[in-house]
């Protein structure tokens, strides 16, 4: 690793572990879920390799549904030193949940993850991103059920409004709560910002744009949130029919996931959330102490310069 590498923060590698008819993409009833292979053993046995061939430790967000279904895989994961974090209890959009069944939600998955691994869960993320505008309120829930960090905001306009701040910032924040939020990454075109080098982003985006947005988070001493499925690294998974454009997002570069994955580990300095957490915490370091409302986030344009 350069010099230069080992003077900035490092960036999150995490995963979000959850089975391929857990996608909203492909619209497969839950009551179906049971009767279908999970599909992750491989997926994730290759995730641990590349992880442990770079020495680095990564979040994984665990559905609760997961846990119960296949509780060995989560203890596999935790014995070789990564963390596991809340990804909900039946993959439900926020924006579908009222307020109490988030919490009950939350609350289910986070005592299923911690009776598992014997140690306290603090990180959260919402399925599909879907903590927004509409539903920040979600932020507060967290902080009372004792998660300490959330990493679900993506500060763009999304293209079909199911999540996104357009305004928030681009750098860890500390909420009034107590609550700190890690954003998703955003690649800058002008006054414009696109989401990138996670999710469906890192596998429909040329590689060239996954570049720059490295380039600019690590110009700005900001860390990448990178974020993979298991399911993207199962190119032979059962082909659902669904809507083009659903079909396109899905299954577009299954095959590239792993050497693209590897190619950023190969370059990049990455931590677990956890990690983070702790280090910005400690040292008081790039985070909005006191930050904005979301009132305010909301009023300032896509694209604005927020810390």
């Amino acid at each position: 690793m350069s010099t230069t590498q080992q003077r900035q923060s490092p960036h999150a590698f995490t995963v979000d572990l959850e089975a391929w008819f857990h996608a909203h993409n492909l619209n497969i009833a839950p009551h179906k879920w049971d009767q279908l292979p999970l599909r992750l053993d491989q997926p994730v046995q290759q995730l641990l390799s590349l992880l442990d061939k770079y020495h680095t430790q990564a979040t994984f967000f665990v559905l609760g549904y997961i846990a119960k279904r296949h509780p060995t895989l989560v203890t596999t994961i935790h014995q070789a030193g990564h963390e596991i974090a809340c990804h909900g209890m039946k993959h439900q959009r926020v924006d579908e949940l009222s307020e109490s069944q988030f919490r009950d939600d939350v609350a289910c998955a986070k005592n299923t993850l911690e009776s598992l691994i014997g140690e306290p869960v603090i990180g959260y993320r919402a399925p599909a991103y879907t903590i927004g505008s509409q539903t920040h309120w979600a932020l507060d829930v967290l902080y009372e059920l004792g998660l300490r960090y959330d990493s679900s905001i993506y500060p763009v306009r999304s293209p079909h409004g199911h999540y996104g701040i357009p305004g928030a910032p681009l750098s860890p924040t500390m909420l009034e709560s107590g609550l700190y939020e890690f954003p998703l990454p955003v690649w800058q075109l002008r006054n414009h910002r696109l989401p990138a080098a996670t999710g469906g982003y890192l596998r429909l985006w040329p590689m060239i744009i996954t570049r720059q947005t490295f380039s600019q988070y690590e110009k700005a001493n900001r860390p990448v949130v990178v974020n993979v499925h298991p399911w993207e690294l199962d190119p032979d998974q059962p082909r659902q029919q669904v809507p083009f454009m659903r079909r396109l997002s899905h299954y577009t570069n299954l095959s590239k996931t792993v050497t693209r994955l590897d190619q950023l580990l190969a370059n990049h300095h990455f931590s677990s959330l956890r990690d983070l957490y702790q280090q910005y915490g400690k040292e008081g370091r790039s985070f909005a102490v006191g930050a904005p409302s979301f009132a305010y986030w909301q009023r300032v344009g896509e694209g604005c310069a927020v810390p």
